[in-house]
């Protein structure tokens, strides 16, 4: 059974962190964290129904939201395995562009061979849900608070 996020360390969010709206609607269930895997467990985002906005219910809380962080790319520390996270990195932008048919920077511009290879190996229903959302998407505004 795949790892959950300690719900003792979860807070609810009952109105938009934005505007504090109260109305929601459900828009994405049981969301997976593909991009880094720093986050275990299934989320659920929810949009605000005056302002638009995008956000976690639940959340983690003050006290454990750094636990997200503690092996995040941007916390690397020059070890191998940053390295080796850096250029998983690198190599799945490769892969997600080639997916797509739009160019996702930093890229490692791997052989065409190796990303068709790539391609073969993981499905595209391996995507991670904002692809749709931010790129596929028609062009507009996005703030993403808290990164």
């Amino acid at each position: 059974m795949k790892k959950k996020w300690d719900q003792s360390k979860l807070e609810s969010v009952n109105v938009c962190p934005y505007c504090s709206c109260a109305l929601r609607n459900l828009v994405h269930k049981n969301i997976e964290d593909w991009s880094f895997n720093v986050a275990p467990g299934l989320w659920s985002y929810y949009e605000c129904n005056d302002c638009l906005s995008l956000y976690l219910d639940p959340r983690p809380n003050r006290d454990s939201i750094g636990e997200a962080y503690e092996n995040y790319y941007t916390h690397a520390d020059g070890t191998n395995e940053s390295v080796i996270r850096s250029m998983r990195g690198l190599i799945k932008n490769d892969w997600l562009s080639y997916l797509i048919g739009k160019k996702i920077v930093p890229q490692l511009n791997s052989p065409r061979f190796l990303i068709k290879l790539a391609v073969s190996i993981f499905n595209k229903r391996d995507l991670p849900f904002w692809i749709d959302q931010l790129i596929l998407g028609a062009p507009g505004k996005f703030l993403d608070m808290g990164s």
